[in-house]
């Protein structure tokens, strides 16, 4: 409003009603609404459920196609690691489904090994680690 008086737009509604029409729609369609319900703890269900089913179990769910996509191929990609031996593809889930192991380094072992070492000694390791985060060979 300028100075009281109304400039434009539609009266609201009587009654606290507002009209139906509100805001933008919906950005995400539901499909994908449904996939973000998928939780990391869901999916650690579904891949406690299949790890510890016997090889037969697993292969009748995957024949009959019974149970939701997300479950059979969690359960193809842990027979096809099982059948062929093939480490990379449970590596693979485990680390989507339950997060990669975090490596600590020790960083005292670093520095009692420099203190160990002369001056030079120090500036030659530092100038190797240089040459090899430019990309040189060494």
């Amino acid at each position: 409003m300028a100075k009281g008086k109304k400039t434009g737009g539609r009266d609201f509604a009587k009654g606290g009603h507002q009209p139906a029409n509100r805001g933008r729609p919906p950005s995400l369609p539901i499909d994908l609404k449904m996939a973000n319900d998928l939780t990391k703890t869901k999916l650690r269900g579904i891949l406690n459920k299949y790890l510890w089913m016997a090889h037969d179990e697993i292969n009748l769910i995957i024949e009959t196609k019974s149970a939701p996509m997300i479950e059979l191929v969690v359960a193809q990609i842990i027979v096809k690691a099982a059948v062929q031996g093939d480490s990379f593809r449970l590596n693979f889930i485990l680390e989507r489904m339950v997060g990669k192991v975090k490596e600590e380094i020790d960083l005292n072992t670093y520095h009692s090994k420099l203190q160990n070492m002369s001056d030079s000694e120090v500036i030659d390791l530092g100038a190797q680690a240089l040459t090899y985060l430019k990309g040189g060979n060494d």
